[in-house]
């Protein structure tokens, strides 16, 4: 199951729990494809990785409790390559990104841009 655009809200702040048990920090922001307009990454603040964020897939993520489950280990996330949250990522960091969590990529004819979506209103850079 994917999630959709109208349970962001509900992941504004929510803990992200690895497969293997682990609450790994919260949402600090969600991606989204900008052709689709559908939830593509969560940008997560985890600091027990040098006080980074790390892009996790969405894709089979899932609603929990409260917390935002993701199919993928700790030592996973704590290996994904390092992408610069700077509010969108290009189409070799998404490709990048995709072959770290073992996805196919899901290239599209065309440019494919993923624009951040901030899921804190008082900061929202893109609606």
């Amino acid at each position: 199951m994917t999630l959709t655009a109208e349970q962001l809200d509900q992941v504004k702040g929510a803990d992200v729990t690895t497969d293997d048990g682990h609450v790994v920090g919260p949402v600090e922001g969600i991606y989204l494809d900008e052709s689709t307009r559908e939830p593509e990454w969560a940008l997560v603040n985890t600091p027990w990785v040098g006080k980074r964020n790390t892009f996790v897939p969405l894709r089979e993520a899932t609603l929990e409790q409260g917390a935002l489950r993701v199919p993928y280990s700790r030592e996973q996330l704590e290996g994904a390559p390092m992408v610069d949250p700077d509010g969108s990522l290009s189409e070799g960091e998404e490709a990048e990104l995709y072959a770290h969590y073992g996805i196919p990529y899901p290239h599209r004819a065309g440019l494919r841009i993923t624009r951040f979506y901030d899921v804190f209103p008082d900061r929202q850079l893109w609606p």
